[in-house]
C-alpha cells in the first residue's frame, strides 16, 4: 500500500512541476511578445516631423536624427524659421515633445546654411546609400553634421551583433568614413 501512495505522491509532484514550468514558459513568451510589440510601435519619422512642424508652423527641419541609445527612444530636430532656430525632441513611444529649446539663429550662417541645403543629395538617399553598405543592416542614429568644412550625413547602423559608423558627403553622396565594431 505505501508503495501505491509514493508512486502517485511522484506522479502528483511531476503534474504539478510539468505545470507550473508550462505557465513559466507561457510567461516567458509572453513578455517577449510584449516587447517586441512596444519596439514595433514606435511613430514613423515622419510622424514625428508633423509633431515638430505642428510646434513651429512654417518651419524647415535643417537636421533630423533617430536615436535609440537611451532608455527611451526619441526624435530629434534642429529647425529654422526667419533668424531663430529650435531644438525638439520628441518621444518615439508616444509622440510627444519632450524638450523644446528656442534661440536666435545667426542670419548669415542660416541663409547660407539653406541654401547649401539645397543642394544636398538628401537624407533617403544618404540612407539609401549606407544601406547599400551594409545591406539588411537597421538604422539606429542619423545626422547631418555641418560642424566641419565639408558637410556629411553621420549614420549609425547595427547588423549581426556589429555597429557600423558611416559618413556620406552631403553634396557628392560618397563614403568618406566606414567603420566597423563588434559588439560582443
Amino acid at each position: 500500500m505505501n508503495l501505491k501512495k509514493y508512486a502517485m505522491l511522484g506522479l502528483c509532484t511531476t503534474l504539478v512541476l510539468s505545470a507550473a514550468i508550462g505557465c513559466s514558459s507561457n510567461n516567458v513568451s509572453q513578455n517577449s511578445n510584449n516587447t517586441a510589440t512596444s519596439e514595433t510601435n514606435l511613430i514613423t519619422s515622419n510622424k514625428a516631423k508633423d509633431v515638430m512642424n505642428d510646434k513651429v508652423p512654417g518651419a524647415k527641419i535643417v537636421e533630423f536624427s533617430f536615436d535609440d541609445s537611451g532608455k527611451t527612444p526619441k526624435y530629434e530636430g534642429t529647425l529654422v524659421k526667419e533668424n531663430t532656430q529650435y531644438e525638439i525632441t520628441v518621444n518615439a513611444t508616444n509622440g510627444k515633445i519632450t524638450d523644446f529649446e528656442e534661440e536666435q539663429a545667426e542670419i548669415i550662417e542660416e541663409t547660407i546654411d539653406i541654401k547649401n541645403s539645397d543642394k544636398y543629395i538628401g537624407e533617403k538617399k544618404a540612407k539609401s546609400i549606407m544601406l547599400k553598405k551594409v545591406p539588411n543592416a537597421k538604422i539606429v542614429s542619423f545626422k547631418l553634421d555641418k560642424d566641419d568644412k565639408t558637410h556629411k550625413y553621420e549614420g549609425e547602423l547595427r547588423k549581426d551583433n556589429k555597429e557600423y559608423d558611416i559618413s556620406v558627403d552631403a553634396k557628392t553622396g560618397k563614403i568618406i568614413e566606414f567603420e566597423q565594431e563588434d559588439n560582443n
